[in-house]
């Protein structure tokens, strides 16, 4: 049988004894359960403290121990993933299968035909003050005073091509990444770039109550992203704030995740008896979101098709969500949500109309469940990646 190397930093927990839970690693469990149906062995790759080889759910993990594998100044540099990309590469050559460079970051450049690196947004769009605390070596490039935020953006940018160019076969989940690149190069003829936007795994019979928009009390609103400034975290507060005066007791405000915003939202925050902070383990995802009426994803930068605005829409909420990445391609503006600037007046005016529209909040949600169900359904992700499988598989 043909073997699938999936390379990333953390599908398991460094020792290998347990789950990493996020977006990609969830990413990477939907397709390797998609290479089995497909009768491919995938094994994932990942630096380790030390060496292990578990089987997690049918996956075979194994994890190689890397002395560069901490974060350091030169975390990102593609020299750290060349031992990996090695270890690959014996596995897959003897039956010409496929390697998978799970991020571009960890993508090394490669004449190998059959390999596959999957871009998930752009998130390099962030103001940066943030590019010089990720890690890596923009963290270092950030400390010499002669390099302004302007001259840093460029050299992210120009760096993010270079990975992008390691490999000739592109899956990215949104079209904003596509449309980017295009403005990038003068001429790229030579690679395969497809668009499978990202997903929601709906149960069977599954279909939300859009008629809770109908008879509700109380307008209960969710934020559920990870508690970073980025994700728009402060605006929301503000937003927040501004609609408790506006709305007094109609409301209810629930923020859940977890992150280092989070004792600020408490701060802001907790002198409002309607306001809660919650966590959800991710297959709990819409059953949580079914409980609301309306989910904000106020991101100001960084996102792809996002699974948390997939999640809400698929649970039948009312969304607003900010015009950054790949959230333009799942929103369209006054059908199926908000589509916003990302500051807090925009979003309070968003959240206002919302609350205080029963029909606007429930033709919303119907649209953008009909939205979720075709355009972002597990069954459709699957598709479109069979198809880029097998092109990629008969490459010579």
């Amino acid at each position: 049988m043909k073997k699938a190397v999936i390379i990333y930093n953390y599908f398991l927990s460094k020792d290998g004894k347990y789950p990493v839970i996020g977006g990609i690693q969830t990413y990477i469990f939907q397709l390797c359960r998609l290479l089995i149906s497909m009768e491919i062995i995938p094994i994932v790759l990942q630096p380790a403290e030390n060496d292990f080889e578990v089987n997690y759910d049918e996956i075979q993990v194994i994890g190689v121990k890397n002395e560069h594998y901490r974060k350091n100044f030169f975390s990102f540099n593609e020299n750290n993933w060349q031992n990996l990309y090695d270890r690959a590469i014996k596995l897959v050559k003897p039956s010409n299968g496929l390697l998978i460079f799970a991020a571009d970051q960890v993508s090394v450049k490669t004449k190998y035909p059959r390999v596959i690196s999957i871009m998930h947004g752009i998130y390099w769009d962030l103001p940066a003050n943030y590019l010089k605390t990720i890690g890596g070596r923009y963290t270092l490039i950030g400390k010499f005073p002669f390099i302004g935020d302007r001259l840093l953006k460029i050299i992210f940018t120009e760096n993010k091509i270079r990975l992008i160019n390691n490999v000739n076969n592109i899956v990215c989940v949104d079209y904003n990444f596509i449309n980017w690149y295009r403005t990038r190069i003068p001429n790229d003829l030579e690679r395969n770039y497809y668009v499978i936007p990202n997903f929601v795994e709906f149960p069977d019979n599954y279909k939300p109550n859009i008629e809770r928009h109908r008879n509700a009390d109380k307008i209960k609103i969710l934020f559920a992203r990870r508690f970073y400034e980025y994700r728009g975290t402060r605006i929301m507060v503000e937003a927040i704030k501004k609609l408790i005066a506006t709305t007094g007791s109609k409301i209810e405000i629930t923020f859940a995740g977890e992150g280092p915003d989070e004792e600020y939202i408490k701060r802001e925050l907790e002198n409002f008896d309607g306001f809660f902070i919650d966590k959800y383990n991710f297959g709990d995802s819409l059953n949580f979101h079914k409980k609301f009426h309306i989910a904000a994803i106020p991101s100001l930068a960084s996102e792809g098709t996002s699974l948390s605005l997939a999640e809400a829409m698929a649970a039948g909420c009312a969304v607003v969500a900010s015009n950054v990445g790949g959230l333009s391609n799942m929103i369209i503006d006054n059908y199926n949500g908000f589509l916003i600037m990302p500051t807090a007046e925009e979003l309070y005016l968003a959240l206002k109309k919302l609350t205080f529209s029963t029909e606007v909040r429930y033709q919303f949600a119907g649209r953008a469940y009909e939205s979720a169900l075709h355009g972002f359904n597990l069954e459709t992700w699957q598709n479109k990646w069979k198809n880029v499988i097998k092109k990629v598989e008969n490459i010579k």
